[in-house]
Formats: C-alpha cells, sequence, structure tokens
C-alpha cells in the first residue's frame, strides 16, 4: 500500500520538481558577462564608498 501513494506522490510533483532538478544541474564553472558586470559592480561600489569616506576625514 505504501508504494502506491509514494508513487502517487512523485507522480504530483514530477512536473514541478523535475524543471528545478534540471535547472540546477547547470555546470557551476561556467562564468557569465552578468556575473563578471555584478562583480565589477560590487568593486566599484566599495571603491566609492572608500573615496566617500576620505572625502569626509578631509573635512
Amino acid at each position: 500500500m505504501h508504494g502506491h501513494s509514494a508513487d502517487r506522490l512523485r507522480a504530483a510533483a514530477g512536473g514541478r520538481a523535475g524543471l528545478r532538478l534540471r535547472r540546477s544541474q547547470r555546470p557551476v564553472e561556467r562564468t557569465t558577462a552578468m556575473d563578471i558586470a555584478m562583480l565589477a559592480l560590487g568593486f566599484a561600489f566599495f571603491a566609492a564608498s572608500l573615496a566617500y569616506i576620505r572625502a569626509c576625514d578631509a573635512l
């Protein structure tokens, strides 16, 4: 009896869970342009915050 109910649960969730699994199997070592842009943006924000701190200290 337990096997049949487990099969029904798997069938009910199979469509959505299967899509999530396939998307998460993307290679991790791939670097996209968006990743590089976000790293550059973070670095630029950090540099701007340091410049702001130095400017405030000068006052």
